[in-house]
């Protein structure tokens, strides 16, 4: 009996899972064929998953759209990559000082504070996206790079530090007392000790950060006005859209912007899972 409720058991878990999948497979699935189809191809049929005849027209031609319009995908691409990039250095060096120091050293209030930081987690950028605005500008950062960047580090901050403490907390005691013995400043043995060991930590802080800044739109749409300051996800909104949409052309940009998040998540895949694990059991 309980053999038949186990077999039935794991089959509606195979059938959800399946249909999990396949909602999330089916929308990428969707914008590749629209990328590669002709474009009297793209109304052809809703249901046509897989183009009738492959082609590549729709790359060039949304590229020599886009910046007949006064838009460049390369500029956008560096723009994205620049404040991505540096808000995830920038957070990583913030949250492995404060996750080693929340792991390691004990100081009054040390939990009240560490709880305090993982509340910034329940914050949605949309509820201070006024405040922010009016800070940058008062700071002089509208329209620079720095005007994301920061935002962008306060952000991620909390979910980085909760997985950095996190592994940090399996670091052995003893190996730092050693090196504490032997003359290491606390800094060395951050460098040294900790950091090595922490790789999974940090490529999972890495692809969550990635992912969360190169998609991110509030903030960079107000932030940053001018043409050549525009990242990707602003810039495929005002680049398609006013009268129609072409949605092979549109497809094709989305697609190309796809590549450095798979290039990133194919990078630090190895370490994604025995990060988030460490991040979320041993805190």
């Amino acid at each position: 009996m309980k053999t038949k409720k186990n077999i039935i058991a794991r089959l509606f878990k195979s059938i959800f899972l399946a249909i999990v999948l396949i909602s999330i497979i089916f929308p990428l699935l969707w914008m590749f064929s629209l990328a590669f189809r002709k474009t009297g191809e793209t109304s052809l049929s809703r249901f046509l998953i897989f183009p009738v005849n492959v082609e590549t027209g729709n790359f060039t031609a949304a590229i020599e759209n886009t910046m007949a319009r006064g838009y460049s995908i390369p500029v956008m691409f560096k723009n994205s990559l620049i404040i991505t990039i540096g808000s995830i250095v920038i957070t990583i060096i913030i949250a492995s000082i404060a996750g080693y120091a929340f792991a390691k050293f004990k100081f009054r209030g040390r939990s009240s504070i560490f709880y305090s930081i993982l509340m910034g987690m329940m914050i949605p950028g949309q509820a201070v996206l006024i405040p922010i605005f009016i800070l940058t500008k008062y700071m002089g950062l509208i329209n620079t790079y720095f005007s994301l960047i920061l935002p962008y580090v306060a952000f991620g901050l909390p979910i980085s530090i909760f997985i950095m403490r996190g592994f940090f907390i399996g670091v052995s005691n003893s190996m730092i007392e050693a090196a504490r013995i032997d003359g290491a400043t606390e800094f060395g043995i951050l460098l040294r000790i900790a950091l090595p060991v922490a790789k999974p930590a940090i490529a999972t802080c890495v692809i969550f950060l990635f992912l969360q800044n190169w998609n991110e739109f509030m903030l960079a749409l107000v932030l940053l006005l001018k043409k050549h300051l525009l990242t990707i996800p602003v810039g495929l909104t005002k680049t398609f859209g006013e009268y129609i949409t072409p949605w092979g052309e549109y497809s094709a940009l989305v697609f190309i912007t796809l590549i450095p998040v798979i290039i990133v998540y194919g990078i630090f895949q190895n370490w994604f899972i025995k990060g988030l694990t460490a991040g979320s059991i041993k805190g």
